[in-house]
């Protein structure tokens, strides 16, 4: 069964209705330059139904002041998406030994899934999404039969431009390390405002 990760929500409705309807993860952006930057107060973030994993997406932030967003909002995971090193993460887990850490790779025809190595054994899981001049994806998918040359012992979630009528494809996808699906902007009225019948669609399809 796929996991589904909805990320940059920025709106107290959406929250409340996605709340009910139970992604496993939400994703909430702390990147300033991301129309999608979360302005929300931390309070409302710590009502968020405990079955659902609130995950923060970093780009390039200083690593204590993701340890102090993951303790004012009650963060049980990262997204890292920037360049984002070996001893960065070593760092994090140091501070906050339960945390979920996932770093996102950004993929085009000629990247090399053996760079991953190093990362392997620091992170949860792996976060593919497609290669573009700005942090947090394009919302354009990339080559999905790229995830062919992948051989790491370590699981992944597929993000980059998935809309609803990306089901099949995503379904015919025989990796064994294929774990989820992490969508954004196809699933929005506006930045951070998210179209929830449309997701609530998606997810009945995609279990």
């Amino acid at each position: 069964m796929l996991q589904l990760k909805v990320c940059g929500i920025n709106d107290y409705n959406t929250l409340i209705q996605l709340n009910a309807l139970e992604p496993n993860y939400l994703g909430f952006i702390f990147y300033e330059p991301s129309p999608r930057c979360l302005t929300l107060d931390k309070t409302v973030l710590r009502n968020v139904n405990p079955s659902i994993l609130k995950i923060g997406v970093f780009v390039n932030e200083d690593y204590l002041k993701v340890v102090e967003k993951c303790k004012l909002f009650n963060l049980q995971g990262v997204q890292l998406h920037g360049e984002e090193s070996i001893e960065y993460l070593i760092l994090l887990k140091s501070l906050l030994p339960d945390l979920i850490i996932s770093k996102a790779f950004l993929i085009d025809y000629t990247f090399d899934f053996n760079q991953l190595l190093p990362y392997s054994d620091l992170v949860d899981y792996f976060l593919f999404d497609s290669k573009s001049d700005l942090y947090g994806g394009s919302g354009k998918k990339f080559n999905w039969q790229k995830l062919e040359e992948y051989n790491l012992n370590k699981p992944f979630f597929l993000s980059g431009g998935i809309e609803v009528n990306d089901l099949n494809k995503i379904k015919e996808i025989n990796h064994p390390q294929f774990i989820g699906v992490d969508i954004n902007s196809k699933f929005e009225i506006a930045p951070g405002i998210k179209n929830i019948e449309l997701i609530k669609k998606f997810k009945e399809q995609l279990i």
